[in-house]
């Protein structure tokens, strides 16, 4: 549950308050409470999800196979393997999207703004991930010195991996609908955050055609390799 008044870009927001020996420990136990559905309907009645399956089958890839080994040693093997890697998980996000999208439609308000307050605090832990708290702790610095001194002196290249993330997030979830259902609680938030300016980004089912790498590359070899047959 959010809790109203909460200074959601301060330190001490970012910073959590944890017992050093948890940091070392090996194994978490984390208590869950929730539902797990099994659907058996194989109809194939919802185009959008038929149409994703279709992609997935024909841009399947194998490292053994797909990658150019022979340039191990330069950077486009790294840059064509790491294009198949978006590709993949680009087809797995559009995948929640669709089916999140069909399943919110049925949920009322209670249920809807539960799933806003989770949207939300994913996000602000997103954010304050990137101040690496345990970097910090673990080199001895006290994280609320040094978060506040990286808050004074942004870093460009954290706050490009930073909007490159969100750049992906917030057109997701108004996709979903949750950014303005109900009153708007989730625009508020994600304005107060300093996020709501991508949300006019492609969602990753509208863009996943243009990450499919694999079809892409094959669409490129398969003319030459049927001339020469």
């Amino acid at each position: 549950m959010t809790q109203p008044g909460r200074e959601v870009n301060g330190v001490n927001e970012i910073v959590v308050d944890r017992d050093p020996a948890a940091l070392e420990s090996v194994i978490h136990d984390i208590e869950l409470h929730s539902d797990v559905l099994f659907t058996w309907d194989y109809e194939r009645s919802r185009t959008a999800l038929v149409k994703l399956y279709e992609k997935a089958k024909t841009s399947q890839w194998n490292a053994s196979t797909d990658l150019p080994w022979d340039m191990l040693t330069t950077e486009p093997l790294l840059k064509q393997l790491l294009r198949y890697v978006m590709s993949d998980e680009a087809r797995h996000v559009a995948f929640g999207v669709l089916s999140l999208r069909e399943f919110y439609e049925g949920l009322d308000g209670k249920e809807i703004r539960e799933r806003q307050e989770f949207a939300y605090e994913a996000a602000v832990r997103l954010r304050n991930r990137f101040m690496v708290q345990d970097v910090w702790e673990r080199l001895g610095a006290d994280p609320r010195e040094v978060i506040a001194f990286l808050k004074a002196h942004p870093n460009p290249g954290q706050e490009m991996f930073q909007t490159m993330l969100f750049s992906k997030i917030v057109p997701n979830v108004r996709k979903l609908g949750l950014l303005d259902a109900g009153d708007g609680w989730l625009r508020t938030k994600f304005t107060e955050l300093g996020i709501i300016q991508f949300e006019d980004g492609a969602d990753t089912s509208e863009e996943y055609g243009d990450l499919d790498a694999v079809a892409a590359d094959r669409a490129l070899t398969t003319p030459a390799q049927v001339g020469t047959a």
